[in-house]
């Protein structure tokens, strides 16, 4: 047995090492917390070094591995986009050595989807975040009860021993079952944490609205891998309340920062991630632009100044590291032919307030055509032509003139082919 089938078969054991390093780093001061990140990064480095791929980009930037030792100096060492990452990992998944590694793919929701690789003991880490999260933010699931979707083909039930003793006890609904019966699951199971896709989550909240099913509230939720507006959240609020776990990353290197129930901002886990933004092509500690993300953890595929694709703002506060806000992704933008944009963050602003939807979602269709796509609340007592009315008068104007908006009301938001629901999509070619 080689040492990556070795890995395979303790890989609970690199699960368990990985969350109890992450407790442990988490109890220091802030001070204690970035010496661990400094000494994390210059570890990092060596080993990007001996990595033919990043020897490159170093020798081309003209930078020694001795001179990163901190988050500020990662700024020497150019962006590394998704199209570079892309085929990098093309090359290396043809590799026969990496053939016991683990592989996930990437949703797609920025354009072509990626396939990850990894060494089994850096992927048991990111379960290992994911468990410290909920540990951090008040949810233990050791012994609290788990109720999580499974995709249709994977097999549904407590199977494992440890979880019929009472640990870690996890329950499933399928993708597909029908929403009463998820709401019967749940109603049975009382979970104390619900974890599903935003799309699911909400279809199971507007089902329970519109027929009256009435199930007891979790304790906590969390949507997989989505960031859930406003608009949505207001919507779970009254059905699950406010116990919302949002874990902030990519699955290239899985959860960077978590935002926990209650709080209004991200915290950045600065033992296993360095974040920085790009503004304006300068790279920069704190600030508002492109958020970059170097992880701590990725040795055998090492990941420095990964361009996420979202927008937002990095703040330091007290010694930490906080992503205050994500403000869209960056290709979540209209263009017109006057050269004026609007992004999602102004659209997202003027209807957040707009108690009678739902949700809502923006689909540029041409230069003069935008399809807008609303579910509406089922205890609105306004008609659609007037919240038509009052949308049409918000968005007067954002757009070019002479822009013709149509609406298309819906029972339920449709998710993306990825299963994401995206909330403003351009389809203008070259844009």
């Amino acid at each position: 047995m080689n040492k990556i089938e070795w890995q395979n078969k303790c890989f609970s054991v690199y699960c368990l090492a990985g969350l109890l390093r992450l407790l442990s780093d988490h109890k220091k001061t802030a001070v204690q917390l970035r010496a661990v990140q400094e000494q994390r990064i210059r570890r990092l480095i060596k080993r990007a070094y001996e990595v033919p791929f990043y020897k490159r980009r170093f020798d081309q930037a003209g930078v020694r591995p001795e001179e990163i030792r901190t988050k500020k100096d990662l700024a020497k060492l150019p962006v590394l986009t998704k199209a570079e990452y892309r085929e990098w990992m093309r090359v290396e998944n043809q590799n026969p050595a990496a053939k016991y590694f683990k592989r996930t793919t990437t949703s797609g929701s920025t354009g072509i989807p990626i396939t990850n690789i990894y060494p089994p003991n850096e992927y048991a880490m990111q379960y290992a975040i994911h468990l410290f999260g909920w540990l951090r933010g008040g949810y233990n699931p050791f012994t609290g009860k788990t109720l999580t979707q499974e995709a249709a083909d994977e097999q549904v039930g407590m199977h494992m021993l440890v979880q019929r003793m009472g640990i870690l006890r996890r329950a499933c609904f399928q993708t597909g079952w029908e929403r009463e019966q998820i709401i019967d699951k749940i109603r049975t199971y009382q979970p104390d944490m619900i974890e599903s896709n935003n799309a699911e989550l909400m279809y199971i909240a507007q089902y329970s609205m519109e027929h009256g099913l009435i199930f007891p509230k979790p304790r906590f939720y969390t949507a997989i891998g989505e960031n859930i507006d406003a608009v949505s959240f207001r919507t779970m609020q009254k059905i699950y309340g406010d116990g919302l776990f949002s874990f902030y990353g990519c699955s290239e290197m899985a959860t960077a920062a978590i935002r926990y129930p209650g709080k209004t901002r991200f915290e950045v886990l600065e033992d296993i991630a360095a974040v920085t933004v790009r503004e304006h092509g300068k790279m920069l500690e704190e600030g508002t632009g492109s958020l970059l993300m170097t992880s701590l953890y990725r040795m055998q595929y090492p990941m420095i100044n990964y361009e996420v694709g979202d927008l937002g703002v990095l703040k330091i506060h007290r010694g930490r590291d906080y992503i205050q806000k994500i403000i869209s992704r960056q290709n979540d933008m209209f263009v017109w032919k006057s050269g004026k944009k609007t992004t999602w963050r102004r659209l997202y602003r003027l209807t957040k307030n707009l108690e009678d939807i739902f949700q809502i979602r923006f689909i540029q269709e041409s230069y003069t055509l935008v399809r807008i796509q609303i579910v509406k609340d089922v205890h609105s007592v306004k008609s659609e032509k007037e919240l038509e009315h009052q949308i049409s008068f918000l968005l007067r104007k954002e757009f070019d003139q002479g822009v013709v908006l149509t609406y298309q009301w819906l029972k339920d938001m449709p998710p993306d082919p990825n299963g994401k629901i995206r909330n403003m999509i351009c389809m203008v070619k070259g844009s």
